[in-house]
């Protein structure tokens, strides 16, 4: 009986190397071992919503990254965006609790940068945290920027329309509060007051990071798993210098910073303050 043969591979080992090159030059998308399988999978899966059926065609129209649509489409199927409201609660407890709360009655503002937003969950939840910790007027004090490098995953959070399974996590009030239900497709759109605490704005974070004041807490949650070691410390690094002193960091609970940095005291897990 001959030898079963194994299924042909969809990319050549050099055509993998220059996906896995153009992932980690990009966006430092460290995809470099043992990812072959999830590699060749997304790229069928984004070559079948173009309607591409030759690798060849597909990976000279991305053009080494240098094609912006292309890339996005790329970096957004080679990476779980799947998230949700309210997602690792005791963040969300903590921050309406312990930085929101304590403004009440003050005149001091709050600037909130939720570094890796994918499609709006995360700064959208703040925001309702904010205005439930503050009230309507005086959360009119926080300001939140939120930025991706996916341009696409960022139309979706600008839309702000999701399914019903991404705010199962919600208590219903805050559903109710907060959201409008088209019935017609079983979809809740966010009410435009919670819409206008957000800005969205393009960013990757493994680049020089654009001039804005300090912020008073990020968020980058979810996303460093994602960096080998040097380009994980050198985006710590990054953001702890665009933190204001006694400013609050927090990263995924399924994460850790690795390294030691003296401007961080450590909170809880996953939670921190710049000293």
């Amino acid at each position: 009986m001959p030898p079963p043969t194994s299924e042909p591979r969809l990319l050549s080992p050099a055509q993998l190397q220059s996906v896995q090159r153009i992932a980690y030059d990009c966006c430092g998308l460290d995809l470099r071992r043992g990812k072959e399988a999830l590699i060749e999978s997304r790229i069928s899966h984004h070559m079948r919503e173009k309607g591409f059926t030759d690798v060849r065609e597909y990976l000279s129209l991305l053009d080494g990254g240098r094609n912006r649509d292309m890339l996005d489409g790329l970096l957004s199927h080679l990476t779980t965006n799947h998230t949700y409201f309210f997602r690792e609660p005791s963040h969300i407890t903590f921050f309406e609790k312990h930085i929101c709360a304590p403004l009440a009655g003050t005149r001091e503002k709050l600037f909130v940068w939720s570094a890796a937003s994918s499609s709006g969950e995360e700064p959208y939840s703040l925001a309702i945290a904010a205005r439930e910790a503050l009230g309507a007027e005086a959360a009119t004090k926080v300001r939140i920027l939120a930025t991706d490098i996916s341009l696409r995953m960022l139309a979706r959070a600008r839309e702000g329309v999701y399914p019903a399974e991404a705010l199962t996590s919600m208590a219903p009030p805050l559903r109710q509060r907060y959201f409008q239900l088209d019935r017609a497709s079983e979809r809740y759109r966010i009410r435009d007051e919670i819409r206008a605490m957000v800005a969205f704005r393009r960013l990757n974070l493994i680049e020089p990071l654009p001039q804005f004041p300090p912020a008073d807490v990020i968020f980058c949650r979810n996303v460093m798993i994602y960096f080998d070691a040097p380009t994980r410390a050198g985006v710590v690094d990054r953001l702890i210098e665009r933190l204001r002193p006694g400013g609050y960091f927090f990263v995924g609970h399924s994460e850790t910073l690795g390294l030691a940095d003296e401007r961080l005291g450590y909170l809880e897990p996953s939670a921190y303050r710049r000293v």
